[in-house]
């Protein structure tokens, strides 16, 4: 049977479908794809083609993710662009509540679209680091206040961060002619003033209130921090504690042992010292009774 692994398939058909092709693909299959796309359109007579195909670059990690996300959740992506809609009119229109509820929902809708990212990833056999994920929570963040962005993002084709500034997959825009000179802006009426100054408290106010979340969710973590450094200080306390006991414990066993053991020791000589007196007696006996012995003879 033949092991070898073939190069995965990109269909030859107009650049946008060889693109959307490309980026579905994980980096590490991107460039061999993309050198048989154009090795196919080489081969088809359309060298125009398979230079334009060899100019897409090849996505970052974090890239791939936000081409993933499109991918694989759709529905999600939606709801974030529909977020997104939603935070342009509630400025344009200086609607501060609403602003600020829409504020709170994009941390938690850009922490789940990472999360998603990360497991679509990991399914896909592509385990993915803090660095990805961190320049996929960047794109989003970009999509949520930028409407061109959202629209590059939601094309599926990024390759980069960079490519949120630009155009997807690759594609190059023509330049715009130079614009002609501005006239001189007339100085803002009072109500101008207001408004401009209203709206800046309301983008202050706003990013405030994400500060403050972002504190309170890390003072949270610093609390459980530091409930688990004191129960563990507890419990080696309580070891320490115990062991000491058991220390003193011994400790007396041991002054117990010794004390036995000076008794035992007394008692020893003192019963070598008897001993020593016994034998002594024996020998005189033993030389009286000789003498004895002698005399009768």
């Amino acid at each position: 049977m033949d092991t070898d692994r073939s190069e995965p398939e990109v269909p030859l058909m107009d650049l946008e479908q060889i693109a959307d092709g490309l980026y579905g693909l994980p980096p590490p299959e991107f460039t061999a794809a993309r050198e048989a796309a154009v090795g196919r359109a080489r081969a088809a007579g359309d060298p125009a083609l398979a230079e334009r195909v060899h100019r897409l670059r090849r996505p970052t990690l974090g890239a791939w993710l936000a081409n993933l996300l499109v991918r694989e959740y759709p529905a999600e992506v939606r709801a974030l662009l529909e977020l997104a809609a939603g935070l342009r009119e509630a400025q344009a229109r200086l609607d501060g509540a609403q602003l600020r509820e829409l504020t709170q929902r994009r941390r938690a809708v850009v922490s789940a679209l990472t999360r998603q990212a990360g497991q679509a990833a990991t399914r896909a056999g592509l385990a993915v680091g803090e660095g990805p994920l961190r320049e996929l929570e960047q794109t989003l963040h970009t999509v949520l206040t930028d409407q061109a962005a959202a629209e590059v993002f939601a094309a599926g084709r990024l390759s980069s961060t960079r490519d949120l500034g630009g155009t997807p997959g690759g594609r190059s825009t023509p330049a715009a002619p130079a614009a002609p000179r501005a006239p001189v802006k007339p100085l803002r009426t009072g109500e101008e003033e207001r408004r401009r100054r209203l709206t800046q408290a309301q983008q202050l106010s706003a990013r405030a209130a994400e500060d403050a979340q972002t504190a309170e969710a890390a003072a949270a973590r610093a609390r459980e921090q530091l409930e688990r450094a004191s129960a563990q200080r507890r419990e080696l306390l309580g070891r320490i504690e115990e062991l000491a006991e058991q220390l003193e414990q011994a400790r007396a066993e041991e002054r117990g042992a010794a004390a036995g053991e000076r008794d035992a020791r007394a008692r020893v000589e003192a019963t070598d010292r008897e001993a020593r007196r016994a034998r002594g007696r024996a020998r005189d006996a033993a030389d009286r009774l000789r003498h004895l012995d002698q005399r009768a003879a």
